[in-house]
């Protein structure tokens, strides 16, 4: 009788200390928004309260993504909820302390052990210990600690010996396969670097493809971190070869893979040469400092084996200066809330495995102080882990940090979310061309200074509300993209802007704000704007002398020059208030970029008119010559015959774009075009390009105006011109063509219609009708297939032409196709958009079965054999004249 109510008691007391975990929703649950952009991100809040429910409770979205319950309440931070735990960290429970510990982990195990204080303690002095392992020789590294279990290797295996761990090595974004050109290696602190992922290593092979020319300066290879420190240690001088790969070894350990530059230098001048190329998205660069990445060089990393392990002795000391004693006194602050230890604190320790290992922790040595003297502890714990539980009142909690993506195509699609695998949101939403927010300036300003925000927009319907959320509770509206506000204190503020459309379509986006005191930005900005302006200078200079011109006009360098030297001025003279809110008010007009990337690019395409682009009309009144309106397709036809009868046209593209601290934009592109005739007895003919803004030739090619339009006469063999816009143009829809005089065109009669055949009676008229219809039907949605379908791949023309570009370089350079196209896909490209671009260059059918109409007709009506058909022909031999002449 006494043990069965023993055994109810202690059932009672567990029940009492259980506490169920607990969601719940509101009567309005959710409020989502229903229309988005490809790949937007889903916004709206939920209605939930908890009660006791895991950190680690999990937020799954029905298109893959997921977030832990504590991540997603941090993202808001007007959502009020309690934690068990300070901070929210996770909670540990010791036992089984002994001064050594024994234990086995396999590949991809870990196991977690810690150090327990029962006292109150001031400080932590040191904390050591001893690591023996069994683990042999391996390409990874076999055992790594996090200590306080941040996720944040702090030691690992050091040990380093030669051996072959060749899958480790890596170039970077280099490209051996790109056409590469030559530079000499500068004289430190002049480096070419670039940025590459270092694997898990102990110590590495630094190398770069080198040509000595003949000279014998030592050459460097160096690491250094992504602010351009130099790793201490880290370098080596590279063996004495005249040309080819060469590397040498250094050792740093790297605990886990991460980024860094790879440098070569030497310390004296020469002649000897590294290997590279320009590249807009590069990740290499050459200079003293880290500037932007716009080339790839032959520069690679190979990390080095590690060696066995046998013991490792684990000391304060840290790799980044800190110590072990110093991050466990912070750790317990910020988890415990102070060094009060009498109710017991824990530190715990995560050994990672990568190799099958026997491993033995001891000689522990943790010296700390207290009130009574300092003392040490010398034992270990076995722990387990509890995510701290979580409880909170019925209220709004925002998704919009969820980050839960929507797909990339258009049309309507549900979206659902799941908490913890029970379904609480199902939502059918739309996925539309909405307005896109580029971006917003100024992103730095000061505090107490009434701010003109500008917003960039690209939509393809008007904008008629414009709603700004500050971030310190004000909200305004307006009907244009620019606003003005007044930060009251110094801080960082989140910007929310939402914008809608005339059909109202809705997208919102958010950017943080940094306020400062107007001396400190205005100070900080005038400096940063000098070097910002040094280095554009710089850059141009590299440029062609036509192209950089053009980009200190369309920059307004000088004016901008100007106006920085007389706020440096004014800042000097400031004394009170409104003298340093003028000064801002200067400093926000002046625009300076960070660099001048090439955004665009292609090698000489060939070039055919769009028939949209030729203008009969302008070409009248420059050959004075009169014309019959009724054969207008007929004349057109003949532009097009007489351009691919008689000339050559290749044309070659760049854009270059301003890039700016949040943003880049385009400010300038330039176009060469070369011109060959077929024979030299073609007669002159017109270079017909329609006026573009901010039009400039390379040199004085004679030409003359008319009617918004420029030609130039081409009377000679062969002709090379250049010219520059601002105005956003590029090959696919550039108004230029290249005519005779109106009397000297081929004018090609379109064929006309014969007398329709006789029917043979009714049933077979009956059958031919219906034939016929659906023979209408198909080849009508044969042209919605061709036309749609190619505006369904790629919703901006530019992302075509840039692919093709792509592909015709590509096979210049001999690449196959199956590799130019898995190049498209690891770039991003979808395969159905690369299988389409690589079948549209070669001339392959691209949608539906093509019925052959003309083979019909020519079945029902006999047609007599017209200049067009040749024209046609000889365009379809071309895959690039199919491309351009849409």
């Amino acid at each position: 009788m006494k043990e069965r109510l023993l055994v109810i008691l202690l059932i009672g007391i567990s029940a009492l200390n259980f506490v169920p975990a607990d969601f719940s929703l509101g009567d309005i649950s959710y409020s989502i928004d229903s229309q988005y952009g490809p790949s937007g991100s889903v916004r709206g809040w939920l209605n939930i309260s908890f009660s006791n429910e895991s950190s680690n409770s999990l937020f799954s979205a029905s298109f893959g993504n997921s977030i832990t319950l504590i991540d997603l309440l941090r993202t808001d931070s007007n959502y009020d909820y309690s934690c068990t735990t300070d901070n929210c960290t996770f909670d540990y429970s010791a036992s089984n302390g002994t001064p050594t510990k024994s234990f086995n982990l396999g590949v991809g195990d870990s196991k977690i052990l810690g150090i327990q204080f029962k006292e109150d303690i001031i400080a932590i002095n040191s904390v050591d210990f001893i690591v023996e392992s069994t683990a042999e020789q391996s390409c990874f590294n076999q055992l790594t600690m996090d200590f306080l279990k941040d996720g944040s290797n702090d030691f690992g295996n050091t040990k380093s010996i030669v051996g072959d761990c060749a899958f480790t090595k890596s170039y970077g974004c280099f490209d051996a396969e790109a056409s590469a050109n030559d530079y000499i290696i500068g004289k430190f602190p002049s480096k070419h670097c670039q940025r590459i992922n270092l694997s898990e290593s102990p110590g590495f092979k630094l190398g770069a493809w080198i040509k000595r020319n003949g000279g014998n300066r030592d050459l460097t290879m160096a690491l250094y971190n992504l602010y351009g420190s130099a790793i201490s240690g880290a370098h080596c001088i590279l063996p004495n070869v005249s040309e080819g790969e060469v590397s040498c070894e250094v050792s740093h350990l790297v605990p886990e893979s991460a980024e860094y530059y790879v440098c070569i230098y030497s310390e004296e001048q020469g002649t000897s040469e590294i290997r590279g190329y320009s590249m807009i998205d590069g990740c290499g660069f050459y200079g003293v400092n880290v500037l932007d990445e716009n080339a790839a060089f032959q520069i690679f990393a190979e990390g080095r084996k590690f060696d066995d392990i046998e013991i490792l002795n684990i000391t304060n000391s840290l790799p980044h200066g800190n110590t072990l004693g110093g991050e466990a006194e912070d750790y317990l602050i910020e988890t415990y809330g102070s060094l009060g230890c009498s109710t017991g604190c824990i530190i715990p320790l995560k050994f990672i495995s990568q190799k099958l290992q026997d491993i033995t922790l001891k000689d522990l040595k943790v010296k700390y102080e207290t009130n009574l003297g300092p003392t040490t502890l010398t034992t270990f714990y076995e722990l387990e882990e509890s995510p701290p539980k979580i409880s909170s009142d019925l209220q709004k909690l925002s998704i919009d940090g969820g980050e839960f993506l929507l797909p990339s195509g258009y049309g309507e699609t549900v979206f659902k979310l799941e908490f913890n695998e029970e379904e609480i949101l199902s939502k059918k939403v739309s996925i539309e061309e909405v307005p896109k927010i580029n971006y917003i300036t100024p992103r730095k300003t000061a505090s107490a200074y009434p701010t003109t925000f500008k917003a960039k927009i690209s939509s393809s319907s008007n904008i008629t509300e414009y709603k700004w959320r500050f971030g310190d509770g004000e909200i305004k509206t307006t009907d244009t993209n620019t606003v003005i506000h007044t930060y009251g204190s110094i801080g960082d503020y989140l910007l929310k802007l939402t914008v809608t459309d005339s059909v109202q379509r809705e997208s919102s986006k958010t950017f943080e704000i940094n306020v400062e005191s107007p001396d400190e930005i205005i100070n900080k900005t005038l400096i940063e704007m000098q070097g910002d302006l040094i280095k554009i200078n710089t850059q141009l200079e590299k440029f062609l002398s036509f192209e950089g011109k053009g980009l200190n006009e369309v920059l307004e360098l000088d004016l901008m020059n100007d106006k920085l030297k007389q706020s440096q001025r004014d800042y000097k003279s400031a004394v009170s208030d409104q003298d340093f809110n003028n000064v801002m008010t200067k400093i926000l007009e002046i625009k300076i970029p960070k660099s001048i990337i090439i955004s665009k690019s292609s090698e000489f395409l060939v070039f055919y008119p769009d028939e949209k682009n030729i203008d009969l009309q302008i070409l009248s009144e420059i050959s004075k010559e009169d014309y019959d309106a009724s054969k207008e397709d007929s004349f057109i036809e003949g532009v097009f015959a007489w351009h691919h009868e008689n000339l050559d046209v290749k044309i070659k593209f760049l854009e270059m774009s301003s890039k700016y601290e949040h943003y880049s934009e385009p400010v300038l592109r330039s176009f060469e075009l070369v011109i060959k005739k077929k024979d030299p007895g073609v007669k002159d003919a017109y270079i017909i390009l329609k006026q573009l803004d901010n039009l400039k030739f390379k040199e004085n090619y004679l030409e003359e105006s008319e009617s918004g339009y420029v030609y130039i006469d081409l009377s000679s063999e062969e002709k090379s011109l250049a010219f520059s816009t601002t105005e956003e143009v590029d090959v696919t829809d550039l108004a230029l063509f290249i005519s005779p005089e109106i009397s000297r065109l081929p004018l090609i009669e379109l064929p006309e219609q014969e007398e329709e055949k006789k029917k043979w009676g009714l049933f077979i008229a009956i059958i031919v009708f219906l034939l016929i219809i659906g023979l209408v039907v198909y080849v009508g949605l044969q042209e919605w297939y061709k036309r749609r379908y190619e505006n369904y791949l790629f919703k901006n023309r530019n992302d075509l032409y840039n692919i093709v570009a792509f592909i015709q370089n590509s096979r210049n350079k001999k690449v196959e196709d199956p590799k130019i196209a898995l190049k498209l896909r690891k770039a991003g490209w979808a395969s159905e958009q690369v299988n389409y671009a690589m079948k549209k260059y070669v001339g392959k059918r691209t949608g539906m079965l093509e019925i052959p109409i003309d083979w019909i007709l020519k079945f029902f009506k006999k047609k007599k054999p017209s200049k067009i058909d040749a024209k046609k022909r000889m365009l379809s031999t071309s895959p690039m004249g199919k491309f351009q002449k849409r």
